[in-house]
């Protein structure tokens, strides 16, 4: 069961991570009405985030990065990343397992932002 609204807090945790990664307090999520235009826009789908019969937690998601000066997509790559398998069936394990891998998309993103911002400067 969930307490929260998940849409709201995945993409909570996905901003707060990758202002950490980009070293970066300007990091928003939509809807934006600040004064500040982005350098980039980031959409994100995530398509599956489930364990498996296996036991490995697999997360696939596609994301879209638009330049912010001219509306340009960059970038539209898709993922699919991988767990490793879960020994125990306990809700702290996959939790552990669901954690990183988001984690791991939200370094994905950030590189991507990283490489495309020094091709933009």
């Amino acid at each position: 069961q969930w307490a929260g609204n998940l849409q709201q807090d995945m993409t909570r945790v996905l901003t707060e991570n990758l202002g950490q990664l980009l070293n970066s307090e300007l990091v928003f999520s939509a809807p934006h009405n600040g004064p500040i235009k982005p350098d980039f826009r980031v959409d994100v789908e995530i398509l599956r985030f489930e364990q498996g019969v296996d036991g490995r937690v697999t997360l696939s998601a596609r994301w879209w990065m638009i330049r912010g000066g001219d509306n340009a997509l960059v970038e539209a790559p898709s993922i699919t990343l991988n767990g490793s398998a879960i020994g125990e069936r306990s809700r702290d394990a996959l939790v552990a397992s669901m954690s990183k891998l988001y984690g791991e998309l939200a370094q994905l993103i950030a590189h991507s932002i990283n490489k495309n911002s020094v091709a933009v400067k």
